[in-house]
């Protein structure tokens, strides 16, 4: 009798329809106990009209036909994860069932379903790879396609090309590819490849001796490594990696017992890969991680000697305490140890527990025992110093590296790191252009130190400076100085600076010479600015502006630009009495006091500097409001007390933009000379002799241009003390690394 047309399961009946026949809900579940029994027609039936248990029962049978997995398939495709959904609690009570197949059913029906269906050795092509566009980029759905016993090469190619953290990451799931599934033109395209990932794939799968006696000779390390590891590696080629210069290479190709063990794991079952095995599930956690290194690599950096990109991948592959122990052993090649130091600064952070600080104190400490020379610069200082210099030699090949770098908490990324490098009298205008290109075509978020650098390279584009503003990744809220965008707001156009300020709100705070610029270019924000201020208590900093600006940013969007610009006053009603030096610095900015009226009131004490950088700040704004001749007069005054008020001597070495540069020998007889620190300063107390505005100063010369303070030679204790503090407090948060006092 012919099957006649049944109604699909509709999932709120307690029973259902079989060929005309109308049957409890347990006999389904009953006569798909056992599949491989049913007759194909009845398999293909409950497929069609089962509940969720009935299709997991048949997808978990080996002898169940593609028909009813292509229909299983189905269902998923239209039901989603309702998929066999049954309303009656009594059909899904779970505790009568008591099953693992019940807790999967709640976590996820459709992935339950899938995750059987990928991996069933009678599922036809068109089922996995339906399976595989529901889980694109999950590493279990693409390994178990590729290694099932029917794999396409399609499939293969997905975890062929998967790619790994580092090329000293081995990616041990190709060891689950089974090179009958591969054929020899495909292995032969992959071995002429372009992609170094490809060529790695063929050297690990391949069997063909001619064709790995060629990838023996490939100028990647990952390839040769994956033929020294090969057990169908020709002698000769075996001979040759055994003189290779990557000493990992070289101790896989000794490894004979390794290729003997590959050889043993080599054992490919007719029904494929078993997705429940362990070396199944540690492949797919390798996927997972990007690749593993392996203990025999590891052992081979710690035996070396380490060739210059060795180095450079060991410092940034392996883990903190082998790092250690390879930076205490560094030898004395110079162009090894500074591909060491590119390495550690290329090092992902994030990746550790403790964010690396272990690993990076132990570098500064050993950094400042080891230096014989006097100087001033600190242990962070000495690290950042010796970083650059390793990024800025590795460029020419490892401009990637730094690029991904870029987009990662690494130490590249850090402003004094980064700026060591862009800023060097080696660097080129091209370098930063370069840089800032390749960075914008990631999709990851962008340091503020590559924004800075951007800034103020005339060979980088308003536009691209702008797309820089907009990929800035948001800072941790901690107000630290380290952490403002330092844009000198006179060397672009107000239209950008309105663009990167709005695009920067709540990510990360304008120094106050920018911030303090937009503020007085909407009459709104001044508002809003002043009645902020008797909350700062005497401290002006980007955060405290940058969060009155976003707290009315609605309000400020809502109205739009005002049509009628802020006039500027001689003396402002609320500037009538006597102002501390942020409510000065505030009122010059905004044009509420003329800068001839301000310096009177400071000449006679009528306004209190005590500090020095945020007067200059003011200094700053206003100068790029009005021009650079409107504050003059103010400039000269500090150029002529800054031997004699350490305040006054702050604020002239930042406003170098409207006088002249701050050159190491300015800076050092500045330093020397008699001045005196004031006699109050707001904020917490300090055990230093140094005056904080005037350490700030410093530290904000050498963030702006890394490497300035270092050449520079003061005479006096006085004079030393106070760079070395200014030194220490610029470096102080390298890395995110514990703040220390540095006053």
């Amino acid at each position: 009798m012919g099957r006649v047309a049944s109604p699909v399961f509709t999932p709120s009946t307690a029973r259902t329809t079989l060929s005309g026949v109308m049957l409890e809900r347990a006999t389904l579940h009953a006569l798909a106990m056992r599949p491989e029994q049913n007759d194909p027609v009845l398999n293909a039936a409950l497929a069609e009209e089962g509940d969720f248990q009935v299709l997991l029962a048949l997808a978990e049978c080996d002898a169940v036909g593609a028909e009813v997995l292509s229909r299983i398939e189905t269902r998923i495709e239209a039901e989603g994860e309702r998929v066999g959904f049954a309303e009656d609690p009594e059909g899904d009570d779970p505790s009568r069932r008591g099953s693992r197949r019940t807790e999967e059913a709640k976590a996820s029906r459709a992935e339950a379903l899938d995750r059987r269906l990928i991996a069933h050795p009678r599922a036809n092509g068109a089922v996995r790879e339906a399976v595989l566009a529901r889980h694109e980029g999950d590493p279990f759905y693409s390994l178990a396609a590729a290694s099932h016993v029917r794999a396409t090469e399609r499939s293969i190619a997905r975890v062929a090309f998967w790619p790994s953290l580092t090329p000293l990451h081995d990616r041990t799931w190709l060891g689950l590819i089974d090179p009958r599934a591969v054929s020899p033109l495909t292995l032969s395209t992959w071995a002429g490849d372009d992609d170094e990932l490809a060529r790695e794939a063929a050297a690990r799968i391949s069997a063909e001796p001619s064709l790995l006696g060629a990838l023996a000779f490939d100028p990647s390390r990952r390839v040769r490594r994956a033929v020294a590891g090969n057990p169908s590696t020709p002698r000769a080629a075996i001979e040759r990696l055994l003189a290779d210069p990557a000493c990992e290479v070289r101790a896989r190709a000794l490894a004979g017992e390794v290729r003997a063990q590959e050889m043993a794991d080599s054992v490919f079952e007719d029904r494929g890969a078993d997705v429940t095995s362990a070396r199944f599930v540690a492949a797919v956690g390798a996927m997972r991680a990007g690749g593993t290194v392996t203990a025999d690599v590891v052992r081979a950096f710690r035996a070396g000697p380490l060739d210059e990109e060795g180095a450079r991948l060991a410092a940034r592959a392996l883990d903190d305490t082998v790092v250690a122990e390879l930076f205490a052993l560094r030898p004395g090649v110079r162009e090894v140890d500074l591909a060491f130091a590119a390495g550690i600064a290329f090092r992902n952070l994030d990746d550790k527990e403790d964010r690396g600080a272990g690993l990076l104190a132990h570098c500064a400490h050993a950094l400042a025992d080891s230096d014989n020379t006097r100087s001033l610069l600190t242990g962070k200082g000495r690290l950042a110093r010796w970083l650059a210099e390793g990024v800025s030699r590795a460029l020419e090949g490892a401009h990637g590296e730094l690029i991904e770098a870029l987009g990662a908490r690494t130490l590249a990324a850090d402003r004094m790191v980064l700026g060591g490098v862009l800023c060097a009298s080696s660097a080129t205008s091209a370098r930063v252009a370069s840089t800032c290109e390749a960075a914008l075509g990631s999709s990851a978020p962008l340091p503020i130190a590559l924004l800075e650098a951007a800034w103020r390279d005339a060979g980088v584009s308003d536009e691209a400076v702008a797309r820089l503003a907009a990929r800035v990744g948001p800072m941790d809220a901690d107000g630290t100085l380290e952490q403002e965008v330092d844009l000198d707001p006179r060397s672009r156009s107000l239209a950008l600076l309105e663009r990167v300020g709005v695009a920067l709100l709540g990510k990360a705070p304008l120094a106050p010479r920018a911030a303090l610029v937009l503020v007085a270019l909407e009459p709104r924000r001044v508002r809003y600015i002043l009645s902020a201020l008797p909350q700062w208590k005497g401290v002006l900093t980007g955060l405290h502006v940058a969060r009155v600006l976003k707290a009315h940013a609605g309000a400020l969007s809502a109205a739009g630009r005002s049509t009628h610009p802020r006039p500027s006053q001689a003396a402002a009603n609320w500037t009538q009495r006597r102002l501390d030096e942020v409510e000065l610095a505030v009122a010059l900015a905004v044009r509420d006091l003329a800068p001839d009226e301000a310096l009177k009131r400071i000449a006679a004490g009528f306004a209190s500097v005590t500090q020095g950088p945020a007067l200059a700040a003011g200094i700053e704004a206003r100068a790029t409001l009005d021009g650079a001749s409107s504050v003059e007069s103010i400039v000269d005054y500090l150029s002529r007390e800054r031997s004699r008020d350490a305040a006054m001597l702050a604020a002239w070495l930042l406003v170098e933009g409207l006088d002249r540069a701050r050159s190491p020998t300015a800076i050092a007889a500045a330093l020397d000379a008699p001045w005196v620190a004031p006699s109050t300063s707001p904020g917490p107390a300090s055990r230093s002799m140094v005056p904080l505005g005037l350490s700030e100063a410093l530290a904000a010369l050498e963030r702006r241009s890394p490497g300035r303070l270092v050449a520079a030679s003061p005479q006096t204790p006085r004079g030393r003390s106070a760079l070395a503090s200014g030194i220490a407090r610029a470096y102080r948060a390298l890395g995110g690394m514990a703040v220390e006092s540095t006053s």
